[in-house]
């Protein structure tokens, strides 16, 4: 089986089992049977929209496979729809209800509970339902859409591959959710769909579109790679999770530690002021102030010291900026009961017991525990100062901060709850003097990407550009394999032209090396190709003279080509066999050249032209043989004509007096039959020597206005018609024949056939590039175009001879001159109209008959 078929039944057989598969899952929903709807091997259902997406997209793999291009298109409609809208629906965010208005076809679409189709799944639908509908029944268009079909499939397989390690527990250590979930039995069913993809354009391609082992791995390369650098991306970014959220942690634990210090160390303080006081009778205010103005400079977010010396004095204040508010009575008249009430001794007010939501809070701390009338010592702190003297500035700046007191914001940062706050803040509480403080920390942009190692972006990066490197590679690969058969193919073509050409060729190297040979070549020269190839053609070949003398390699056309570029065709030259015999040829050695017009070699055809030599003197032979017999012939009959017309000549003088008037036209009939003869052996004589006799005048260059002078010269034309010609013709140079002959017999054929009172013939010359062109126009009693071709046979006429004296070969001679010469004759003509007879002449006539 070869590759093709083998390919074929792959996608025939993957593309049927897709469509069973999908069919069982559709009947397995409609019957409420969970072993079709799972395959008998999947815990996770298959939906019922994707199912039906897969049996369209199936069966339209199917109809192309069948050649039904047409319902293939049709089919793929479907899916495609349906992977779009699920995507659209994604991306959206919508709540549009896709899965459920598909399952509200069931009987009963609770017997399973499934969630939303996953977008992964979407899309493989939708990339083979669109690039099913683009696959063409044009010839010229089909190989590059299956291609699509091929990379639609890789590109599937790819998502498969994915899919396969969200269900090995990825998605939560990944971070991927439902993405790339998908039920076993949706994977394997895509992954069908997949392989029948990439076996179809398999199936139909020549050998030469896959090169071999090499190309196939290096497509299967591309969707491993892209699976391996999505899961290395999701580990790495799963891994960088780990280490951001560590950091925070450790700066959460920091801050803790900062302001547990900071404010245990202050509670400390004011233990020992309240416990100062309350062992005195009479507290020494002064002293008290003074403390109390060191304790404000050296405690970060103390903004105000009070002393209350009973439950019912007012309290005395030092503060830092402005004094406390009005409201803070009630706050610590709490706070004191409290303080009694705890075995610390101490006590602090939520920032909600403020009532300008400043972020302030008091401290209170007994100056003794058991009287009634005890009195305290107050201390107000700002949140704000408080936290920005305990955290240093440049964490500040890296790190956004929320701290709560018991539920009620005492400092932050920014109030902004950006993306990193919902990725990345860590929350933690403590129990800090009695309340329940609880920090929020998250990071700023500028921190995030200081502490981002960017190894998953690399990772994601180099691994999309190592699948496109190698999808380069492969298309490079396929068009290495096109444009290798492509190559081999036309050298084969090659080698098959010159092994069959009749003549040798050979070419030859910018030195006169030969490069390659025929076997005409080998034949005509008794040479094999391993003893010319990469020799020196002429000291093999062209050595020397036919009189043996030395043929100097600087003299050769050949060579000289070489040289000079460009063709040169040569005759009289001679090549030599291997068994030292010499032959005559005629070549042709051309110049080979690259795009710049430099000369890189020749090739040479050549051919042994000794019969060609000996036919042509054996030609000649003959040809003089046929002229002798022609004037012979032609002498021998025109003297007895010549007999009988002067007997009938010397009979009617004789018998002058007693012919009648009937005698005498017979006699005069005698003469004029007679006169007729000798003119018809006459022009077949010439007739008979066209293209055999070449004389001088057919070399002999002659101007258009004196060949014309000649021509009325000889015709002497009569009186009542004018025959002009062009003054063109001064500018034209020919040969003096067979082109004189030729408007010679044209013109007298014109004023032969005259039949008016007044005639004028006009002839006209028009120079074109390579070819002249003549006209002789009459404006006689012309001829019907069904004797346009007619006329130029041998001997044909119009008119009975008795009426034009004629032989009727004149316009046979025009004929057999131009299609000898390379020249053309045409005529243009209707009754009544006259003629116009064209004649298109080669210029460079007179080079080829001199030579």
């Amino acid at each position: 089986m070869t590759r093709q078929r083998l390919a074929h039944s792959i996608a025939l057989s993957t593309a049927a089992l897709a469509a069973l598969a999908a069919m069982a899952v559709i009947t397995g929903w409609h019957t409420a049977s969970p072993a079709m709807v799972g395959l008998g091997f999947s815990p996770v259902a298959m939906h019922y929209n994707n199912a039906l997406a897969v049996l369209f997209s199936a069966l339209s793999l199917l109809a192309y496979i069948t050649n039904r291009r047409l319902a293939a298109r049709l089919l793929a409609i479907p899916t495609m729809l349906i992977g779009l809208a699920h995507l659209l629906q994604f991306f959206l965010k919508a709540r549009w209800g896709l899965d459920f208005w598909f399952h509200q076809i069931i009987p009963d679409p609770n017997f399973i509970l499934t969630l939303n189709l996953a977008p992964t799944a979407a899309l493989a639908l939708y990339l083979m339902g669109a690039v099913q509908i683009s696959l063409s029944h044009r010839a010229n268009q089909v190989v590059e859409r299956e291609k699509l079909l091929r990379d639609a499939g890789l590109s599937v397989l790819a998502i498969a591959s994915v899919s396969v390690w969200a269900l090995l527990d990825s998605s939560a250590s990944y971070g991927w959710g439902n993405l790339a979930r998908m039920a076993p039995n949706s994977i394997a069913v895509l992954a069908l769909l997949a392989v029948s993809g990439i076996a179809i354009p398999l199936s139909r391609e020549s050998g030469a579109s896959l090169s071999g082992f090499m190309q196939v791995f290096v497509r299967m390369l591309v969707p491993a790679v892209i699976a391996s650098a999505a899961v290395f991306w999701a580990q790495l970014g799963s891994s960088e999770a780990r280490s951001i959220r560590e950091i925070m942690r450790q700066e959460t634990a920091m801050t803790e530690s900062g302001l547990q210090h900071s404010l245990k160390s202050q509670a400390y303080s004011l233990r020992r002021m309240a416990t100062r006081l309350g062992r005195q009778a009479d507290p020494n205010l002064a002293f008290w102030r003074a403390d109390a103005q060191m304790y404000l400079r050296d405690h970060p977010g103390l903004i105000a010291i009070g002393f209350k010396p009973g439950k019912t004095a007012d309290p005395e204040w030092v503060v830092k900026d402005k004094a406390p508010n009005e409201f803070l009575n009630e706050a610590i008249h709490t706070a004191i009961e409290e303080a009694a009430r705890a075995e610390s001794r101490l006590a602090i007010s939520t920032p909600s017991s403020l009532q300008d939501g400043s972020g302030q809070f008091v401290l209170v701390t007994p100056t003794s525990p058991s009287d009634d009338d005890r009195g305290a010592v107050i201390a107000i702190f700002d949140g704000g100062a408080l936290m920005k003297g305990v955290i240093p500035a440049e964490f500040i700046s890296q790190l956004h901060l929320v701290i709560t007191l018991d539920n009620a914001q005492l400092f932050q940062t920014t109030a902004e709850r950006d993306i990193f706050y919902r990725f990345w803040a860590l929350t933690d509480t403590m129990q800090l003097l009695g309340k329940e403080w609880r920090l929020t920390i998250w990071p700023t942009p500028e921190y995030y990407r200081d502490i981002r190692a960017n190894l998953q972006d690399i990772v994601l990066i180099a691994g999309l550009i190592i699948a496109a490197l190698l999808m380069y590679a492969s298309q490079l690969l396929e068009r290495t394999a096109l444009a290798a058969q492509s190559l081999s193919e036309s050298q084969r073509r090659l080698q098959l032209l010159l092994d069959n050409a009749g003549e040798g060729i050979f070419g030859l190297d910018i030195n006169g090396c030969t490069t390659f040979l025929n076997s005409a070549a080998e034949r005509i020269t008794g040479f094999s190709a391993s003893e010319m190839l990469h020799k020196k053609q002429h000291a093999i070949l062209h050595h020397s003279h036919a009189d043996g003398s030395t043929y100097p390699v600087e003299e050769c056309n050949i060579y000289r080509v070489l040289k000079e570029g460009g063709t040169h065709f040569e005759r009289d030259e001679v090549f030599w066999r291997k068994d030292g015999s010499c032959y005559p040829v005629e070549y042709t050695s051309s110049a080979i050249t690259d795009e710049e017009g430099g000369v890189r070699g020749a090739v040479v055809v050549f051919r042994d032209i000794s019969e060609l030599i000996e036919i042509e003197s054996k030609l000649k032979a003959t040809n003089e043989e046929l002229e002798s017999f022609a004037y012979l012939a032609s002498h021998d009959l025109k003297a007895p004509l010549r007999v009988i017309s002067n007997a009938a000549q010397w009979l009617e003088e004789d018998l002058a007096e007693h012919l009648q008037d009937e005698d005498r036209e017979n006699m005069e009939l005698l003469q004029s039959r007679v006169k007729r003869m000798e003119q018809l052996l006459e022009d077949l004589l010439n007739y008979s020597r066209i293209g055999r006799v070449t004389d001088d005048r057919f070399r002999d260059k002659v101007n258009g206005k004196d060949m014309m002078d000649n021509i009325l010269a000889l015709l002497s034309p009569p009186e009542h018609i004018r025959v002009s010609f062009s003054d063109t013709f001064n500018q034209v140079t020919v040969a003096r024949l067979p082109l004189q002959q030729m408007l010679y017999n044209l013109v007298a054929n014109a004023i032969k056939h005259h039949d008016k009172d007044r005639g004028v013939i006009n002839v006209t010359a028009k120079i074109l590039d390579n070819e002249y062109v003549f006209t002789v126009e009459d404006d006689g009693p012309g001829i019907e175009s069904k004797y346009h071709k007619k006329i130029f046979e041998i001997f044909r006429t119009l008119k009975p001879r008795d009426q034009v004296e004629g032989s009727g070969i004149g316009l046979s001679v025009v004929k057999k001159y131009a299609d000898i010469y390379g020249g053309r004759i045409e005529l243009r003509s209707s009754t009544g109209e006259g003629c116009c007879f064209t004649v298109v002449w080669p210029r460079n006539l007179s080079e080829d008959l001199s030579t």
